[in-house]
């Protein structure tokens, strides 16, 4: 019965061998920017400047990341940093941060924050009103 499964598994790993970092190198190479939007898993330090309890900007948190508690919701970097890495774009800033430039923006940045909701009695900033701070 477990030759049956290896079959069908190894074709996939060998179709999947035959995509070459080369080729998705090549693909990533055509994006100038990115935008993150989502909640604690990949807010960059949006709440270190909003009035809210849910902050990440002391220890442990950032105990892996070059620039210490940074406001990520881990110890090091999100998985927006990670693809960034991979299509070779700069860490995207915080949409609050107040050092962050329209130069920047355009770029990409990070709208994302921790303790996110849909509902309007999730937080502070109201859904409705969201939408008008992308202009």
């Amino acid at each position: 019965m477990e030759k049956r499964r290896a079959g069908p598994i190894m074709m996939m790993l060998l179709s999947m061998a035959g995509l070459s970092s080369d080729k998705v190198m090549a693909a990533a190479v055509q994006f100038t920017a990115m935008y993150a939007f989502g909640d604690s898993l990949t807010d960059s330090g949006n709440n270190n400047y909003l009035n809210s309890l849910a902050k990440a900007n002391y220890v442990p948190y950032g105990v892996d990341f070059y620039q210490g508690p940074s406001g990520r919701f881990c110890n090091g970097r999100t998985i927006i940093d990670y693809l960034g890495d991979l299509l070779e774009l700069p860490l995207l800033p915080a949409y609050s941060n107040p050092f962050a430039s329209s130069r920047d923006i355009l770029k990409g940045v990070n709208y994302a924050s921790a303790a996110a909701g849909i509902l309007e009695e999730t937080g502070q900033t109201l859904l409705h009103v969201q939408p008008n701070r992308l202009r």
